[in-house]
């Protein structure tokens, strides 16, 4: 069996670089609720909706201009589908899509399905919980 190497830096970097977004105002949009949790015990931390949660927004019309969206939909057909079809929605309305999260979590080499994230990154970083405590502090 082969065992892969994560670059822990990288992944660091990556959260933090989402938290700090996130602290500016930027939405992160996935796919289901689980994905919430995975990305949550990675350490994320800030607003994070689902795919739901954000079609009720824009069906009720809600003002979307200048806001900042981080689409973290699954790397599957499926996926890659819906960010599409939500990325344009999202642009036509205004919104700003910040397409260099998603790209640098698939550059990260975490699994193509979000809500697996957590536990790939466990299974593979001895320690990461005490690691993703003292560096995202």
């Amino acid at each position: 069996m082969t065992r892969y190497k994560l670059d822990v830096e990288a992944l660091i970097y990556w959260i933090r670089e989402v938290n700090g977004l996130l602290r500016l105002g930027a939405t992160i949009v996935v796919e289901g609720k689980n994905d919430l949790v995975s990305l949550g015990k990675l350490g994320i931390n800030g607003r994070m909706i689902t795919l739901h949660e954000l079609k009720r927004s824009i069906r009720s019309g809600e003002d979307l201009a200048g806001q900042s969206f981080m689409l973290l939909f699954d790397f599957d057909e499926e996926g890659h589908h819906i960010h599409k079809e939500i990325k344009r929605e999202l642009q036509a309305r205004g919104a700003v899509v910040l397409d260099h999260i998603r790209k640098g979590y698939r550059c990260l080499g975490l699994p193509p399905n979000v809500e697996e994230s957590y536990s790939y990154v466990v299974k593979r970083v001895r320690h990461w919980r005490e690691i993703r405590n003292f560096s995202l502090r």
